[in-house]
């Protein structure tokens, strides 16, 4: 009996899924060794982050007020608008 060959598509499967377990690996392997590094890294991400949040939603209610300061003068948004600040 002749062996029957396998199609071409998967070997490259095979193939495709070694190097990624290999580059995982590597990646695992590198992240452990620096370990402190990185929650450095990210400690001061996450500071950067949260004062970015702070100023950028400052600045989103700054334009939105800014935005319905102009519309006081309409006759249904003015009256609105008057009521909510007083």
């Amino acid at each position: 009996m002749m062996k029957r060959a396998q199609p071409k598509d998967t070997v490259d499967k095979k193939d495709d899924l070694v190097s990624s377990k290999a580059v995982l690996d590597d990646i695992y392997d590198n992240m452990y060794r620096k370990r402190k590094l990185i929650y450095a890294v990210n400690f001061v991400r996450g500071i950067f982050f949260g004062i970015g949040s702070a100023i950028g939603g400052t600045v989103v209610i700054a334009v939105l007020l800014w935005v319905l300061s102009w519309l006081v003068d309409w006759p249904l948004v003015g009256d609105l608008i008057k009521s909510l600040n007083s």
